[in-house]
């Protein structure tokens, strides 16, 4: 019998209660004693935590839950997680929450706030919840609010971050990127809002180190200095996906909405692209790695104000079938056999500075 069992008494009387095992198992359920539910543990016929709103009973769930494949629901209410428990961390199990009734409230100082790692076989999951970190203070550590890259296969759905709602340069924050994701994770149906800024050290709403990687149907408002980007320290990223996701850029802040500069065969396609009063977006699309499909997207700027929609700074990508609403298409010199086909310029312009590209049937 394993360590999940449920014991109940003989229903004839005599001998010894037999053990059953426990078929929720691994299943806890942590509740919320601030929001009224009950602190005393339950052990069957699953496991119960409570948590008087710190942390301390989510922490203890997940210790519980690591490398089992099991489930950790969290029950609705405000957690305000203790700077020692940072980061939680969710090792080859699953975690939901009760979407926007479930906050997590991190730190001004300890920064990183989850950490997610492929355990026991299992990798991680994370849905359904809303993570608020504070603005930071003076003597800010931790670059990663969640860090996925150790998490192949991992999922994130559902997951809200809710930043300071400050859109102006903060030098305390330590943070380089809200989702750092690894090779072949998922991130899915999640948003990022209100702003994280720091123009010493640029902060990503999501920064990707791997392989692979889906974003979708995603949320990006007024995120970050760089929504999306990529990083080879890790791992030469290829065949990252984006796909069918908000970008709306801040109106204080210059930002940019993606910023592909490693690796290879990637793909932007049916996204929109939203400006706001003031148009300080520094190039929408940005792409210096060869190889990468921008297919079906739209830009729109409320000001009117064009900067470059697509930028492209490399070769053999093909941009085809934007609406790009008076944003520009650029090739630069150093990009070479490109295809630009299809696109809807209403105002915009093409500037052709590269050798071999092909263009074809756009409208001015």
């Amino acid at each position: 019998m394993g360590k999940w069992q449920i014991r109940v008494g003989n229903p004839l009387g005599g001998g010894v209660a037999p053990s059953i095992d426990d078929h929720f198992a691994p299943t806890i359920i942590v509740g919320n004693q601030l929001a009224g539910d009950p602190a005393a543990a339950q052990a069957a016929p699953f496991q119960y935590i409570g948590d008087p709103g710190d942390g301390s009973g989510i922490a203890t769930a997940l210790a519980a839950a690591a490398g089992t494949g099991g489930w950790v629901h969290i029950r609705r209410g405000t957690y305000t997680i203790s700077p020692q428990l940072l980061p939680l961390s969710i090792a080859g199990c699953i975690v939901t929450g009760q979407l926007e009734g479930t906050t997590l409230v991190g730190d001004s100082v300890a920064r990183s706030m989850i950490t997610m790692t492929l355990s026991g076989g299992f990798a991680p999951i994370l849905r359904d919840m809303v993570l608020r970190p504070p603005l930071a203070d003076v003597g800010a550590g931790g670059t990663r609010l969640i860090d996925a890259t150790g998490a192949p296969r991992g999922e994130l759905t559902n997951v809200r971050v809710f930043g300071p709602g400050a859109e102006t340069d903060n030098a305390n924050e330590s943070l380089t990127s809200i989702f750092a994701m690894g090779s072949g994770l998922v991130l899915q149906s999640s948003r990022i809002v209100f702003g994280f800024f720091n123009t010493a050290t640029p902060v990503y709403g999501v920064r990707l180190f791997g392989n692979g990687l889906t974003i979708d149907r995603c949320l990006f408002n007024r995120a970050a200095d760089v929504a999306v980007g990529v990083d080879a320290t890790v791992l030469a990223p290829g065949q990252i996906v984006i796909g069918e996701t908000l970008f709306l850029s801040s109106s204080l802040v210059t930002s940019r909405a993606v910023q592909l500069d490693f690796g290879s065969q990637h793909a932007i396609v049916n996204n929109r692209f939203r400006g706001n009063a003031g148009g300080l977006v520094a190039d929408q699309v940005v792409v210096q790695t060869p190889g990468v499909s921008i297919t079906g997207n739209a830009f729109v700027d409320p000001s009117g104000v064009g900067s470059d929609g697509i930028r492209l700074e490399d070769e053999n990508s093909v941009v085809s079938a934007n609406v790009m609403d008076g944003h520009d298409i650029t090739i630069t010199a150093a990009a070479v056999d490109n295809i630009i086909l299809g696109n809807q310029l209403q105002g915009g312009t093409l500037s052709n500075l590269g050798t071999g590209t092909e263009i074809a049937h756009n409208q001015v």
